[in-house]
């Protein structure tokens, strides 16, 4: 895109919730809102945790923070599995990346496009 005042090659950038083009030469913008595919994804995700036998006293005790539960929960649900978060995706993602800290093996469905 060029520039309308002096017909420099302008430079697209994303920043926050805005995005545009702006001229390095003589500083002339567009700016507009934008809006990330995960906040606007209104799918309900399920984690589901895999069952494992050998997990850390750390990892536990991570466990137990993140999902809200006692020590003694945590370890029943590290040996059985289960579901551990349900909800909107921008939250299934804050949790999975808290559970990638430690040594714990999720599911996720339906499957999630997002980068954890």
């Amino acid at each position: 895109m060029l520039c309308e005042k002096c017909n420099t090659e302008m430079n697209y950038f994303k920043q926050g919730q805005s995005c545009g083009w702006t001229c390095p030469n003589c500083g002339n913008g567009i700016v507009t809102s934008y809006v990330d595919d995960i906040q606007i994804d209104e799918t309900i995700y399920t984690v589901t945790l895999i069952p494992n036998e050998n997990i850390s006293a750390n990892d536990l005790k991570s466990l137990a923070k993140i999902c809200h539960l006692n020590i003694i929960t945590a370890k029943r649900l590290v040996q059985n599995g289960g579901v551990i978060f349900t909800g909107n995706a921008v939250n299934t993602l804050e949790c999975c990346r808290s559970l990638n800290l430690t040594e714990l093996s999720v599911k996720i469905t339906p499957s999630f496009p997002y980068d954890i």
